[in-house]
């Protein structure tokens, strides 16, 4: 409520008094400070709840990126929307060319197989900066449908 609101309000009152028993001023006064103090202390306002945060998703493969830049809060303020802006630019993590070798697509597709992905999701996983390496972690350290699983980055889905 308003203070022109609220002055209106205990102003009618005072009137409304008054016209009862005109000589009931002094205490018609009390009244008026009286009302005044309860209003106040009614009126503070109360600290509203703070907006959830918002989920901050690393781009697949740019995990241990995103928690290096976490440690130059002076100079990044948002490492997620650098790493997905990076990705996008078509940098890879780490700030390393992709190793796109035979002999690590071979081992990916046998981590894949074991763990009853399709093989071939192999291919994808590492045109995106993905190695074995990091493979074998997300697939041992996340429960699959999680986030930061395969199902989760990258849409994979076991056999």
């Amino acid at each position: 409520m308003s203070k022109i609101h609220f002055a209106a309000r205990v102003a009618q009152r005072f009137l409304e008094k008054r016209a009862q028993n005109p000589l009931l001023e002094e205490h018609l006064a009390e009244f008026v400070d009286a009302e005044m103090e309860a209003d106040e202390e009614a009126s503070i306002s109360r600290p509203t709840p703070m907006a959830a945060e918002p989920i901050a998703v690393a781009p697949p493969g740019w995990e241990n990126t995103v928690k290096k830049m976490k440690k130059h809060k002076d100079e990044i303020d948002n490492p997620w929307a650098l790493a997905w802006h990076m990705k996008n630019k078509g940098d890879t993590p780490g700030g390393k060319e992709a190793s796109n070798s035979p002999h690590e697509l071979h081992e990916m597709e046998e981590i894949l197989k074991e763990h009853g992905y399709n093989p071939h999701d192999a291919k994808k996983l590492q045109d995106e900066g993905m190695g074995a390496f990091e493979l074998e972690h997300r697939i041992k350290s996340t429960k699959p449908g999680a986030m930061g699983s395969l199902e989760y980055t990258h849409g994979l889905k076991k056999k």
